[in-house]
């Protein structure tokens, strides 16, 4: 038998790298929006045994039509959820990712990439993508889309594949997304085989018209099949969602906005890497008069500029057309010397494997200030399920305002009453979202509150701060709950009027907020940060800093010093809490206490 260091190749080493940090990326908690959304959907199609024709679940919209062409992604979700809970639905998530970036190694095996390119390729798609390894229907797209790719590079390369499982994923796909992306990727291989075949006569012709046939297998029939082309159009971007929701941005625009300082630049830098390496692969194809791999690059390389949302699936196709590019441009380059690809191997191998104790320690999330966490569990803060279910103990009378935040929870925890809106906005719709912006404005308030009547108010307070700093300062509204990531107004004279106000964080005394000052310390020298980079030690500030930053804008600011003082105390170590304590002390001309806090920022 030959030692472990002669059976282990570079090609095995990079493939258990990637797969543990795929593995390690796709176990986390969920954290989505939209998870509300589909639990509830869920539910209610099992209950009716039927899928629904109208929304049923806003008061506002309720006449508008609901084509739910995610049907069948929710009803699995919602049984997986009600029979194994969170961890089922993880395990759900992880081997679906786990499944379709194993489908990617295969075809990167078959087309016999050097470990090189796979390693280059191979990290920078995990990167780029594993900010959409969600819990919503674009999993799904994201397997059959592999296997698509899968089945057809099989077919090409050895004329031997099981091509039923084309049609079998389009009647999966058809009940769960958006099924036009299997046809971009089987049209271009249909061009490629006829044009090397010089006949139309071919066995994919006739898989491809049995796809082309079960599509009508759908509850909604030609309505879901025509769907997505009304889709397309929320990927403009001068369309209202795609200027208000992130997902439906072009990543250009949310690395250049302001508005978010910690805008997943490692991600964005992976996907930039990724996206020129692909603008490369086609101009080296296309100089060898190869047609399918730059066609595909182009079709998804765009899809992926236009939307967030269209990473991960950019990330299943782009990495063998580009490995496979590099490649034969690396042969007649290193011909003579190895020195680059081995130096290019070596980084990379050792940047993913320096990445997976991050991702398992929590400092991988952390840096970039994000809620993901290597746990199976829903993040009850995130999607503030404390506060929907208060709203779903207090019963309480008459139509509610919402904002979009918290309608896909409201749904989920609080059935038994309908939602001003969600983030369903295809049922929405364009004109009903201009109005719910405008209801949003605090300055259209008494206008919309005349055309509404609410009777309480439900906010996620970080994306709704100006509305709520409104309504707690109006003695015509009381707040009746208030925590980490939501506050709760009733109407003070209506029905719901009766409940107590909310408390607020109890005010500290002096002694020991110089205590906690005196104790913090946010600078480092580049062993602690390189230190902190691996192994943090510390979770990011979440429940006490949002809190306090809240309660700063309402001018609550010995109750809002009490929450950032119990904030830094847990994580010392991230600036932006000392920051906001510097201003509050700032504004209380407390100086002594506003310098030591923005001398730890610098």
């Amino acid at each position: 038998m030959k030692p472990l260091g002669a059976r282990l190749t570079k090609h095995h080493l990079i493939s258990i790298i990637l797969t543990s940090l795929i593995a390690a990326l796709a176990w986390r908690n969920i954290v989505d929006l939209d998870f509300g959304i589909h639990l509830a959907s869920g539910r209610w199609i099992v209950h009716n045994g039927w899928v629904p024709q109208t929304d049923p679940f806003t008061y506002t919209v309720a006449s508008h039509e609901y084509v739910a062409y995610h049907w069948l992604f929710q009803v699995v979700l919602y049984l997986i959820n009600r029979w194994f809970g969170a961890f089922g639905l993880v395990l759900f998530r992880w081997t679906i990712l786990l499944g379709g970036f194993a489908l990617v190694a295969d075809i990167l095996r078959r087309r016999k990439v050097t470990a090189t390119s796979a390693s280059l390729c191979g990290l920078a798609a995990i990167l780029a993508a594993e900010w959409r390894f969600t819990m919503r229907p674009e999993l799904l797209s994201f397997l059959f889309l592999a296997t698509t790719l899968w089945v057809l590079e099989r077919w090409r390369l050895e004329r031997t594949a099981p091509l039923w499982l084309l049609p079998l994923s389009q009647l999966f796909w058809i009940n769960t997304h958006i099924y036009l992306f299997g046809w971009a990727l089987m049209l271009a291989y249909l061009a490629d085989d006829c044009l090397h075949r010089r006949s139309w006569r071919t066995p994919l012709v006739k898989w491809m018209a049995v796809a082309a046939v079960v599509l009508i297998v759908n509850p909604y029939h030609y309505r879901a099949i025509i769907y997505p082309l009304v889709l397309v159009t929320r990927m403009d971007s001068a369309n209202i969602f795609a200027q208000h929701i992130s997902e439906l941005a072009s990543p250009f625009a949310l690395d250049s906005d302001p508005r978010f300082p910690f805008s997943l630049p490692l991600q964005l830098s992976a996907y930039k890497l990724l996206l020129g390496l692909s603008v490369i692969a086609v101009v080296l194809q296309l100089r060898q008069r190869r047609w399918l791999d730059p066609l595909i690059l182009v079709v998804f390389g765009t899809l992926s500029a236009l939307a967030m949302r269209n990473l991960l699936l950019f990330a299943v196709v782009c990495v063998p057309a580009v490995c496979t590019a590099l490649d034969d441009w690396g042969q007649q380059r290193f011909k003579t010397t190895a020195l680059l690809p081995r130096a290019i191997f070596l980084v990379t191998t050792a940047f993913a494997a320096m990445n997976i104790p991050r991702v398992l320690n929590g400092s991988y999330y952390s840096t970039d200030r994000r809620e993901g966490r290597f746990s199976a569990e829903v993040c009850r803060s995130c999607l503030s399920l404390d506060a929907a279910d208060w709203l779903a103990r207090q019963n309480l009378t008459g139509h509610g305002f919402n904002n979009l935040n918290l309608g896909g929870t409201l749904l989920w925890r609080d059935s038994q009453h309908k939602v001003f809106i969600d983030g369903r906005n295809e049922v929405t719709g364009e004109r009903f979202f201009k109005a719910y912006l405008q209801a949003s404005n605090p300055e259209r308030w008494d206008e919309t509150q005349r055309i509404h009547q609410f009777e309480y108010v439900v906010l996620a307070h970080r994306s709704a701060m100006h509305l709520a700093r409104l309504l707690y300062s109006r003695p015509d509204w009381k707040m009746a709950y208030l925590d980490a990531s939501a506050i709760v107004f009733v109407r003070a004279d209506g029905p719901n009027g009766h409940l107590a106000t909310a408390a607020l964080p109890t005010p500290v005394d002096l002694d020991t907020r110089w205590r906690i000052l005196h104790d913090v310390h946010t600078g480092a020298g580049w062993r602690e940060t390189l230190a902190r980079w691996l192994w943090t030690g510390q979770a990011p500030p979440q429940d006490e800093y949002h809190l306090g930053t809240f309660l700063l804008t309402l001018g609550e600011w010995p109750n809002s010093e009490a929450a950032l003082l119990a904030a830094i105390e847990k994580s010392p170590g991230f600036y932006e809490i000392s920051n906001n304590l510097g201003a509050l002390y700032y504004r209380a001309r407390e100086w002594e206490a506003a310098l030591l806090c923005y001398q730890n920022v610098l």
